[in-house]
């Protein structure tokens, strides 16, 4: 921040992943302090549901390192707690501070603030917080209006996008190794062991109603928590949950929605957020009334480090790049694979990862977009699939086309495709193109590659 250009932007970033997780990790500690009268271990177990949460490691992979500080989040809710018309506008304070971080925090803000506003409504509170509803409101309306102005509601139609951004039953409680490869680097919503942790907590509360001379009223306030959780869980999943590649996409609530708005809220995903902090609010009332609360929280790191994959994914894993790359001229390449139609999301950003990942040593300009997160927004797929339209049906035009690309090179991903496609392709390319410049298959792959006359 007080460096220029490039050193400014890393030395942000690395205090962004030192100092956010434990930061977001205190308020979340503070408020189970505060609002569950938790003390340690047992209310640190709040700080390590949300402060290290599944998707804090999505954030670092991602470089959307952002959302790891957020103690607003859970200060929101502990102002709110308060119910005085003093922390009315701390609550605001921290509700604005969600929403100018992200929009979807702030959406996990404003379903936060329903949620408990909606209980205190049922329990028969009567104040309303009309310092939080005014300030917030204004501070969403001029955010919204910044929004529209600026053309973010123009994003078109996304809804392989927005099942890519859900939890699916892969997805939500475990990761494997195949997620980092092509699946957007979601990691599990949700920890397993917290989820567990959370669930006890029905288990306690019965063993507290049943304990000889229990005449005091029941203590809830773990309802408000895990119910909080359990509902994200839901949302998490978005639209549609997939259960299985081969299995169609069984519809949820939220595909009752106009599909227009997943066409700005494009990641599902995200409702972990509020989910983990609930979760972890009712596993601190579980293991509060615990004998062996250091275990529990034993327990909870390792649902961090083991269940989220956080150390194994945090560790570099170069791939070799092929040597082809080396002989080609110093001018843009089209990367030519098969293309990956239909439901086959997997395949196609594997192959945009991969063009992206060959090209931070190569150096030479591709035609990926290597931030996007929607195949139907691909240069380099338009391109391939009007070369293969060409080649395939023994049409004119390819050298017009690529000159028209400014293209100095074409690299064929041979192995990938059908054998009588890459018949076809490998034969027209070189009727048109002249014959391959290199044919190489070190790397893990079999490339052939054209230099344009």
């Amino acid at each position: 921040i007080f460096l220029p250009g490039a050193a400014s932007g890393l030395l942000l970033t690395n205090l962004f992943v030192l100092l956010g997780p434990p930061i977001s990790a205190w308020g979340a500690e503070r408020l189970a302090r505060e609002h569950l009268g938790a003390a340690p271990p047992a209310s640190l177990l709040a700080g390590l549901a949300f402060g290290f949460a599944p998707l804090a490691t999505v954030a670092v992979l991602e470089g959307h390192v952002y959302y790891l500080l957020d103690p607003w989040l859970p200060l929101m809710a502990l102002h709110l707690l308060r119910d005085r018309p003093a922390d009315d506008r701390w609550a605001a304070l921290h509700w604005s501070l969600c929403l100018l971080t992200t929009a979807y925090l702030g959406i996990n803000a404003s379903l936060i603030a329903a949620w408990l506003l909606g209980a205190r409504l049922l329990a028969g509170g009567r104040r309303v917080p009309w310092g939080f509803l005014l300030i917030s409101g204004a501070v969403g309306l001029i955010y919204a209006a910044v929004y529209l102005r600026g053309g973010g509601a123009d994003r078109g139609t996304v809804d392989a996008a927005s099942r890519l951004g859900s939890a699916t039953l892969t997805t939500l409680l475990a990761w494997s190794p195949r997620i980092d490869m092509s699946r957007h680097s979601l990691a599990p919503a949700f920890g397993a062991g917290f989820l567990a942790m959370a669930l006890l907590s029905t288990v306690a509360a019965r063993r507290a109603d049943a304990a000889p001379g229990a005449s005091a009223p029941a203590d809830r306030r773990w309802r408000l928590w895990l119910g909080l959780g359990l509902v994200c869980m839901g949302l998490s999943v978005g639209p549609w949950l997939e259960v299985g590649v081969r299995q169609a996409p069984i519809p949820t609530p939220l595909a009752l929605l106009p599909s227009s708005v997943f066409d700005s809220f494009r990641f599902p995903i995200r409702f972990a957020w509020a989910g983990m902090l609930g979760l972890g609010m009712a596993a601190v009332w579980a293991a509060g009334r615990a004998r062996s609360g250091w275990l529990w929280l034993l327990a909870g790191a390792m649902d961090v480090m083991i269940s989220s994959g956080g150390p194994v994914r945090m560790r570099a894993h170069p791939a070799p790049v092929p040597e082809i790359y080396d002989l080609l001229p110093q001018a843009a390449i089209l990367e030519l694979y098969p293309d990956p139609d239909g439901l086959s999301e997997d395949l196609g950003f594997y192959q945009q990862n991969l063009s992206c990942y060959y090209q931070m040593s190569h150096g030479r300009p591709i035609l990926e977009r290597c931030l996007n997160t929607d195949l139907s927004k691909n240069p380099r797929r338009d391109a391939a699939r009007e070369i293969h339209r060409l080649l395939l049906d023994d049409q004119p035009g390819l050298l017009p086309l690529l000159q028209s690309l400014r293209v100095g090179s074409v690299v064929l991903h041979a192995d990938l495709y059908q054998p009588f496609e890459r018949a076809l392709i490998v034969s027209g390319l070189s009727l048109h193109l002249g014959e391959p410049l290199a044919e190489r298959r070190d790397g893990g792959e079999w490339l052939l590659a054209w230099r344009l006359p």
